[in-house]
């Protein structure tokens, strides 16, 4: 094992993405006229479908940021035997460097919803809520911190077994 692994985001599946993103939004946009195109109007689920699509816009808008901000360096996430540093999203990249005395423990998500992501439970994780301004994301944190290979150059086994080994090396010293 060397001892600083650095893994890079995947373009095609960043891009694949941002695509099915593109989609939901056009469907959105499709319901919006035919609700329109109807005639009879039901406001309620107008407004619904409309506050929908203008979350998915918002939501489009920050994945493409994201996306053009993270690229640069395209180190998505690193590990090294001093941390391990998530690039893959503007909140993991305010987190910065976790060390991995700081990680309590590393579970695999078992839910139907949560297939393919791993849950680093922190320490002390009120020293990494308090750098986040967003106090919905910062409270996520408490529960722990979420890492997946949705957007990295990499299978999830392998992934699970390079952040395990690291973890089991590094983790208690």
């Amino acid at each position: 094992m060397k001892d600083t692994i650095i893994i890079p985001f995947s373009r095609k599946k960043k891009q694949k993405n941002l695509m099915y993103l593109g989609f939901f939004l056009l469907l959105l946009l499709g319901i919006i006229v035919s609700i329109i195109s109807i005639g009879d109007i039901n406001w309620f689920v107008l407004g619904v479908v409309i506050a929908i699509f203008a979350v998915g816009v918002t939501v489009f808008i920050r994945k493409r940021i994201e996306i053009s901000i993270l690229n640069k360096k395209n180190e998505g996430l690193e590990l090294t035997p001093e941390y391990l540093k998530n690039n893959t999203s503007i909140y993991h990249n305010v987190i910065g460097e976790i060390p991995w005395i700081e990680i309590d423990s590393i579970h695999r998500m078992s839910q139907l919803t949560y297939k393919g992501i791993l849950r680093l439970k922190l320490k002390s994780p009120e020293k990494y809520a308090a750098k986040i301004n967003n106090r919905e994301e910062a409270s996520s944190v408490y529960w722990g911190i979420l890492i997946d290979n949705n957007e990295l150059d990499i299978t999830f086994e392998e992934l699970e077994r390079l952040i395990n080994e690291y973890f089991a090396k590094y983790g208690n010293s």
